[in-house]
């Protein structure tokens, strides 16, 4: 069993999570394993589940000794997402570009002119491109999935309802995986397996393909949705990282004793965020229809 309490959560949190893991394992998908729900203890804001074995799809990435696994891994990793988006969906409709550009807008972050012009022109590329909605799972990532006897387990459950763009779990995926491969880069510049972590990367995206198809998009514009996704994501993870600097500096009770992560780390996960950002409006840049050379003081 595994007690896992919700420090910033409340009660509601917690048993939208423990209905969350119950659903999940309703869709009784092959070769993911889902831990099942005990009990909560409201007072503590404390839910009880099974305990899951395994090491996370992240760890992974780490050993060299374990590389076949983890291509398996990442395979498994995206033909379940596209099983989960599946089951999911609520229907095909525009993507809501009015609200990934209010979202993006909230982002602690300065963009210069062109990037602004270029985020424009990226819009307007999408207005009225068609793609699956339904609830977002939102926290898919390499560091939630746990690989154990060729299965994953699935951890840490949603703890709020959000309905999005389902191609926001696999932009979750894809940037976390390219996170790790950046770190382990900079502490091991001339070892870092570069070609291994690709090469997951792509038995995930081909898996997910595989298993959810490309509905009334063609792979250009699925590029440019899920670079536009990884972007907003990138701007949710900068707020968040704001955040717990911001409590530490003001000695909340909550910052103390690394709860909230090490003051330096988060200090540090600030500038390494803002270079994932600017790469993500590069490589936006370079799409067909935003070909215009965009500089900028950033």
């Amino acid at each position: 069993m595994l007690a896992k309490q919700g420090l910033m959560a409340t009660g509601a949190m917690l048993e939208y999570q423990y209905e969350e893991l119950l659903e999940l394992r309703e869709l009784r998908i092959p070769s993911l394993h889902v831990p099942k729900p005990f009990g909560l203890m409201r007072e503590k804001r404390i839910l009880l589940m099974e305990f899951a074995c395994g090491e996370t799809i992240e760890a992974l990435v780490w050993n060299r000794e374990r590389e076949q696994e983890l291509r398996q891994a990442c395979e498994l990793a995206g033909k379940i997402l596209g099983q989960i988006e599946l089951a999911q969906t609520k229907n095909i409709a525009p993507i809501p570009i009015a609200a990934l550009a209010h979202d993006l807008s909230l982002a602690p972050w300065s963009l210069s002119k062109p990037h602004q012009i270029l985020l424009a022109r990226v819009f307007d590329r999408l207005a009225g491109v068609e793609i699956r909605l339904g609830k977002v799972y939102y926290d898919y990532k390499a560091a939630n999935l746990l690989f154990e006897n060729g299965g994953l387990s699935l951890i840490d459950p949603p703890d709020v309802f959000r309905r999005g763009v389902l191609l926001w779990d696999f932009a979750c995926f894809r940037s976390s995986m390219r996170r790790h491969l950046w770190r382990l880069s900079v502490r091991n510049p001339i070892t870092a397996p570069r070609e291994l972590v690709h090469q997951s990367q792509q038995a995930f995206e081909r898996s997910y393909l595989a298993s959810v198809g490309q509905p009334q998009l063609e792979p250009a514009l699925f590029s440019m949705v899920v670079q536009l996704l990884e972007l907003q994501r990138t701007g949710v993870l900068i707020t968040m990282q704001q955040g717990k600097v911001d409590l530490a500096k003001r000695r909340t009770p909550i910052a103390q004793g690394k709860r909230l992560g090490g003051f330096l780390g988060n200090r540090l996960t600030l500038p390494l965020l803002d270079i994932e950002k600017r790469w993500l409006l590069r490589q936006l840049s370079r799409m067909p229809c935003c070909s215009t050379t965009v500089r900028g003081p950033d």
